[in-house]
This record gives structure tokens, sequence and C-alpha cells, in this order.
């Protein structure tokens, strides 16, 4: 703690701060130190100077988020530290619990109700950001699919069911050139959504940012449905208010189509020592929602 104190200390409301503790959770390289200030709770994210340029782009995107009516950190102060060598940003604390820590111990129809929310705040945060790229994006997620695939053969693992993906990916690909963009979360999942005393969605972790389809965005709804399939399923319908597209199920089989490939690839790369058992029953999961591939419809959602 010594080390992260000296990184912070010429913050300049640092000697204000009490019951200043270090969170144990996320993914993130940020340093996070959450404390309290004039009786507010708060969460320093902390990280090196040569990200500067993306932080403050993040930081900006929760300044624009906050003038909206969502649960989400509210930003306080964004500047540089450590002599120099840090930048910092002051956030609101969300108080609450992780949605996937708690979510499979709830009745059945507050995970459908939890859902719901969650779904209407990803659609708050999608209608505030739509944009105009100039460029399309069956382009630019072409062009992903074609890295995704190339590296997946390098591995030398064949997935189950690989040849109904590729062939399903092939002939739904034309779908993507009539898609908007909008500035997603970038990495909306259940380990990033707060169940709040209030039962109310909260939603962290902005760092991940991106322009690109808001409907890609549901790739991460595979970890939802391995938790809750009433989560996933209540998501959808909040999200589209009860009146979901067909197009919406066939481009979501895309995605997690090309989300089991780069599975692999991510996997072995960013764990190596992750037995292949377990890789192929990642994605034998994911194939198994589309019956192999072989619908567009995932085997957890069906109409009330």
């Amino acid at each position: 703690m010594e080390k992260i104190f000296n990184m912070i200390k010429d913050i300049p409301s640092f000697c204000q701060w009490e019951n200043i503790t270090i969170p144990e959770w996320g993914w993130s390289q940020d340093h996070k130190i959450r404390f309290v200030n004039n009786n507010q709770s708060l969460i320093a994210r902390v990280s090196d100077i040569t990200h500067y340029e993306e932080k403050k782009a993040e930081y900006d995107n929760i300044v624009r988020l906050s003038k909206i009516n969502i649960n989400s950190p509210k930003p306080i102060e964004f500047g540089v530290c450590n002599g120099g060598n840090s930048v910092y940003m002051l956030l609101t604390w969300i108080d609450g619990v992780a949605v996937e820590d708690v979510i499979s111990t709830l009745d059945a129809s507050l995970q459908y109700e939890l859902g719901v929310k969650a779904g209407q705040l990803l659609k708050a945060i999608h209608d505030s950001s739509v944009i105009e790229t100039g460029t399309d994006w069956g382009y630019v997620y072409g062009k992903n699919i074609d890295e995704t695939i190339a590296a997946y053969r390098k591995t030398g693992i064949q997935i189950n069911h690989e040849n109904a993906i590729l062939n399903y990916i092939a002939q739904n690909k034309y779908l993507l050139s009539t898609r908007p963009q909008v500035i997603r979360h970038g990495d909306f999942h259940v380990g990033n959504l707060i169940i709040m005393p209030d039962n109310g969605i909260g939603v962290i972790d902005f760092d991940k940012c991106c322009p690109g389809d808001p409907w890609e965005e549901f790739g991460g709804i595979v970890w939802a449905v391995r938790l809750s399939k009433q989560f996933a399923k209540g998501q959808v319908t909040g999200y589209f208010n009860g009146q979901v597209p067909e197009e919406f199920f066939k481009l979501l089989a895309l995605y997690i189509g090309e989300y089991a490939l780069g599975h692999v690839v991510h996997a072995l790369s960013h764990r190596p020592d992750e037995r292949r058992d377990s890789i192929m029953a990642n994605t034998d999961f994911m194939s198994a929602m589309f019956d192999n591939f072989t619908t567009h419809i995932p085997n957890w959602y069906h109409k009330q």
C-alpha cells in the first residue's frame, strides 16, 4: 500500500481522504483505491502516464454518460499525479454486489426483473451515443472476422461444430452492412453490472468504450446465460421493450459464433495453462445455445 500512497499523495484532495482501502477485484490494470471524502464514497483509478489519452477518453465518456439517467460512476476529477508519471480519475463509488456473484441465488422472477433493468440501462447508453463514423460496419467487422478465423486456424485446435459456425458466419455476414454505430460500453457483462441496495442495476468500468454495432455488445451475454437464463432473457426483453426483431437474433448468433472462435485464441494467448477440454467445453456451450448453429433463436429465449 505504501507504493500506491506514494503514487497518489500529490492528488490535491489526498490529505482529506479517509477509510482508504484497495479493492481486490477486476481485470483492469488500473490501481484502484476506495476512500471517503466529505462523507462521499469515491474510487480513484490510477494508470501510467503513457495511457493519458485513452484514460482521458474514458473519463470524457463517463462525463457524457453522467448526463443521462443511469446508475454509473459519476465524474469528480481528472488529472496527473505521481510527479507527472501517472494519470488519475476520481469517481463516485457504486455501492452493491456484482451480478455474477449473486444472481443464481435469487428468485427466478427477480433474476428476470434485474435482467430487464440491465437491458434498459444498456439501451439508454446506446441511445445517448449514436455516431456517424463514415465507415461501413460490415467492412470493419468483416476484417475482424477474417483475422479471428486466421488466428483460430493457427492454434491447431478444431472445435466441435466448426464447419457449422463458419458456414453460419459466411451466410449472414451481409447483415453487418446495414448496422448503425454507437459508442458502446465495450465490456457489458455480469462482472461489470452491480445490483444496488434498492435492486437497481448499475454499470462500472468504462475503459473499453468503443464505436460499433450496439447489438454486438450482447456477445458478453454468454456469461450471463451460464448463471441465469432468466437474467439473459430479461436483458434482451428490456433492451427491446419486449419487441425483439428477428434480425437481432440472427446477428447475435453471428457474433457469438465469432466469439467462440476468438475464445480459443484468447484462452491460449492469455491463459496458456488452461486445459483444452475446458476451452472445448466453453465453445460447446456457445454452440449449444443455437442448437449447434442450426437455428438463430437461442435456447434460453422464448416469448412470454
